[in-house]
């Protein structure tokens, strides 16, 4: 999280103060990072001290540039930090950039997304059953996942395959949805 802290960087030949592009390029060198820690976990066939060495060089690096995150975001750093994107490479990364504040937490964002899914399928069960259907497929197109939407789907196929009725299918949504 963004404390108060006010912090300047200068540099001949730039006027302005660099803070934001040095946060920026802290932000996007540990990223990269996360990537390689996925890479080098998708290759198995490594020998054995190569992989052991890539491993050591990857945690010193996210040791460092974590360490010059947190300065940039003026967070609080702790060796956890480094060892969560070492752990878990792109999620232990965005845990990392949701807890700096660089990122929404893709949890709530799922959580929003699905409750305007909800109030906008509901609203379309109103509709009638052909203009009813037609809006919630569209709205299917671009839905969260979630394991209801999956329901949601597989139940709007029945009904355009004729297999349930509207007045089913109406109930199994307002059943999932609310």
């Amino acid at each position: 999280m963004k404390s108060d802290h006010q912090i300047r960087v200068r540099a001949s030949g730039f006027r302005h103060n660099m803070a934001a592009w040095c946060e920026e390029k802290s932000h996007r060198i540990v990223r990269s990072l996360a990537e390689m820690v996925e890479l080098l976990s998708a290759t198995p066939d490594l020998p054995e001290d190569v992989a052991r060495r890539s491993r050591v060089e990857l945690s010193h690096a996210l040791w460092n540039s974590t360490k010059l995150l947190s300065f940039f975001r003026g967070a609080e750093w702790s060796t956890e930090d480094a060892r969560r994107v070492m752990d878990g490479g792109v999620q232990g990364y965005e845990q990392l950039a949701v807890s700096y504040g660089l990122i929404p937490d893709p949890a709530e964002e799922t959580r929003a997304r699905f409750a305007e899914f909800t109030s906008e399928a509901l609203a379309a069960l109103d509709l009638g059953r052909s203009d009813g259907r037609q809006a919630i497929q569209a709205l299917l197109l671009g839905a969260p996942k979630d394991p209801r939407v999956e329901q949601i789907r597989d139940a709007t196929d029945d009904l355009a395959m004729g297999n349930t009725s509207w007045e089913d299918y109406v109930s199994l949504l307002r059943r999932l949805l609310t």
